[in-house]
């Protein structure tokens, strides 16, 4: 093993002086730190402590990042549904409006919902158009803080999600909780600690005949689609759609 007087000797030859300048600096400031702690008695070592959790919490609050909680209460006729009334099997659909009732007990969830004519389907197309052009310019911290604000509905409401879901579309509770809240939530976590990593752009190989061109793969929001999904787990199809 080679003693420190060559392993310096070595580095003074590679590293450049102002290098090794900054590094002498450095071990100069931790041999003092460590020579001042040695210093102090119990309680000043204590004290320090202190203070440094104080100004680490501050520091923590300060750069916190909040995430905004949104409300979305059942009204009691949503919650209470139509006692007493059912539909019957067999019954036809009409055509401007729809229908809403429990598939597995046929129960009435509430009055028969309008149903928008291709007039009323322009116009929301052609507002979300609009809003989409100005999303298609957020930032992804913007965007993170979008999908942290979801996941944060999904994790309070819970339990109203399972419940509409499970009257929705007639499958027990347990299926709600797994398909609707568990997929969701898991899809919100990859997106906020994956996503932005996976939409940056990627260089690719323009090959031996191309070799004077550069190749990337980009991506770029597509605008407003329309989406024909199974409703079999409204609140997970819906959100991871949108």
């Amino acid at each position: 093993m080679p003693n420190s007087v060559a392993v310096f000797a070595a580095l003074d030859e590679l590293v450049p002086p102002q290098a090794l300048l900054a590094l002498s600096k450095v071990i100069v400031s931790i041999s003092d730190l460590v020579a001042f702690a040695q210093a102090q008695d119990t309680m000043s070592r204590i004290g320090h402590l202190i203070v440094f959790g104080f100004v680490y919490a501050i520091y923590r609050l300060i750069t916190h990042e909040w995430v905004p909680q949104v409300d979305v209460e059942l009204t009691k006729e949503e919650k209470a549904g139509l006692p007493g009334k059912r539909w019957k099997p067999g019954t036809p659909f009409p055509k401007d409006l729809i229908p809403c009732y429990d598939p597995g007990t046929l129960e009435m969830l509430g009055p028969d919902m309008p149903a928008d004519n291709a007039d009323q389907v322009r116009v929301k197309i052609e507002r979300a158009r609009i809003a989409q052009k100005k999303w298609a310019k957020s930032s992804f911290k913007q965007r993170r803080l979008l999908i942290k604000t979801i996941q944060r509905f999904v994790l309070e409401n819970q339990d109203t999600i399972c419940k509409v879901s499970a009257r929705d579309s007639g499958k027990p509770l347990v299926d709600a909780a797994f398909g609707e809240v568990i997929v969701t939530l898991e899809k919100c976590k990859w997106l906020i600690k994956e996503g932005e990593k996976w939409l940056k752009p990627e260089k690719r190989s323009s090959g031996l005949m191309m070799f004077y061109k550069n190749a990337r793969v980009e991506y770029h929001p597509v605008g407003v689609m329309g989406a024909i999904v199974p409703w079999n787990y409204p609140f997970h199809n819906g959100a991871s759609h949108s």
